[in-house]
């Protein structure tokens, strides 16, 4: 890579700054001769690093090499039984999103290297978190579709009273309210239903029929 003080093709220095010694060079020179000195700048090169944080929480791709003003993109995928948190550098939040494009100039006009790194090396780390035991989920549907709604889908902390309510359309009766397994077991003719201190997940079907 070519950088430092040239002449005529011809390296002089890559100090900064450069004294130039004139009596070496007019002995050889006319008195209106000019000699042409050119200060040579190399291309600076900045290395991105996407690191999962912890590293069975998700993946953490994008990054690159890239030069001031260009663009890098991230990119953070959460593994099962964890949550995406948002793109780190350092303590500082770069981002809430699983994409995340970083402006070059905008990121290195603001920060400046790590003391203890050599090279122009930044890390940025994509923060996981385990998802929430504390929580299930009630899922709900409709059988037949068009038979009716259903309402009370969601999630409840663990323990909890959750009620759930159907309301047939125009034409349908409501059925019961039943297990949406295997069995289908029916639970109750209720249009609304309680689910007692809820500790798992839950699906439930609401059946509607044509009288």
């Amino acid at each position: 890579m070519r950088n430092g003080w040239y002449t005529e093709g011809e390296k002089l220095s890559e100090d900064l700054p450069y004294t130039f010694n004139t009596s070496d060079w007019l002995p050889t020179r006319g008195v209106t001769d000019t000699l042409p000195i050119e200060a040579w700048f190399p291309e600076i090169f900045y290395t991105f690093y996407a690191v999962a944080e912890p590293a069975e929480g998700g993946t953490a791709s994008g990054g690159g090499t890239a030069k001031y003003g260009e663009s890098v993109l991230f990119m953070a995928s959460p593994n099962e039984s964890y949550t995406f948190y948002g793109w780190y550098y350092g303590e500082e939040n770069m981002s809430g999103s699983p994409s995340f494009t970083l402006d070059t100039a905008s990121f290195l006009d603001t920060h400046t290297l790590p003391v203890t790194s050599t090279e122009n090396i930044f890390t940025f780390t994509a923060k996981f978190e385990p998802t929430s035991s504390d929580t299930v989920t009630v899922s709900l549907r409709s059988h037949p579709p068009e038979g009716g709604m259903v309402y009370g889908a969601g999630e409840y902390p663990k323990g909890s009273n959750v009620t759930v309510s159907a309301v047939p359309n125009t034409g349908y009766e409501f059925g019961g309210w039943c297990y949406d397994d295997a069995e289908e077991t029916y639970i109750t003719g209720n249009l609304t239903y309680i689910i007692q201190n809820i500790q798992e997940d839950t699906s439930l079907f609401a059946s509607f029929y044509r009288p």
